[in-house]
Formats: C-alpha cells, sequence, structure tokens
C-alpha cells in the first residue's frame, strides 16, 4: 500500500470563492471551459455543509481523487521545499549583497587616503 495509488470517492459540497464572482462561474460554463469553471469552485466538507465561510454554496460533486504513489507524492514535497529554499537563499543573497553596499557607501564616506598611505 505505501507505494501503491490510491483512490478516494467522496461526495462533497461545492463552493464559489468570494473572491470569485458568479458572472465568470457563469461565463466559462457558457463557453465550455469546464476546467476553468471547476478550477473557480472550492470542494470542502460533506454534501450536507451548509455554511463554508464566507462562500457561497454552488451545490455538491461527486468526486474520485487518484493519489499519486507515495513515494512520488514525497519527490514532489521534497521538490516543492528545495524551490523555497532556493528562492529563501536567494533573498537572503539579495539582501546581503544591500547591506555590504551601504557598508561600502559609508566606508567610503569616511575613508581619508593621506591617513590610509
Amino acid at each position: 500500500m505505501a507505494n501503491e495509488p490510491v483512490t478516494i470517492t467522496a461526495t462533497v459540497a461545492v463552493w464559489l470563492s468570494p473572491y470569485t464572482k458568479p458572472h465568470e462561474l457563469t461565463a466559462a460554463l457558457q463557453h465550455g471551459d469546464a476546467v476553468g469553471a471547476a478550477s473557480m469552485l472550492t470542494l470542502y466538507g460533506g454534501p450536507d455543509k451548509e455554511t463554508f465561510s464566507d462562500y457561497a454554496r454552488m451545490g455538491e460533486a461527486d468526486v474520485t481523487i487518484r493519489l499519486i504513489p507515495h513515494d512520488e507524492q514525497v519527490r514532489f514535497a521534497v521538490q516543492a521545499l528545495q524551490e523555497q529554499l532556493d528562492k529563501a537563499r536567494a533573498a537572503f543573497h539579495r539582501e546581503q549583497q544591500r547591506i555590504l553596499a551601504e557598508i561600502g557607501k559609508l566606508q567610503a564616506l569616511t575613508y581619508d587616503a593621506e591617513v590610509s598611505a
């Protein structure tokens, strides 16, 4: 089981985020954009759930989720964390360079060529 794909089937409530306007969902449906329409919706809770924060209930969905094998899940999670680490390192490096530039400016202001000679 540890490295086998897992299938989950459930009926869940479907919600529209307060950040998505109902006309955007309608337009996607009218254009036959099923993936776009589905991407605007949030699946949360059982079909009997009546409220969810400030989201508007749109209906319910019979959902089948096929999870990739555990080893692949771990590989993707490590990859995502590595990308976060790379971004953090780059941001830290930029901040170090900014600080070093400020130090250089301050040292240039106090540099006296005759004292150094």
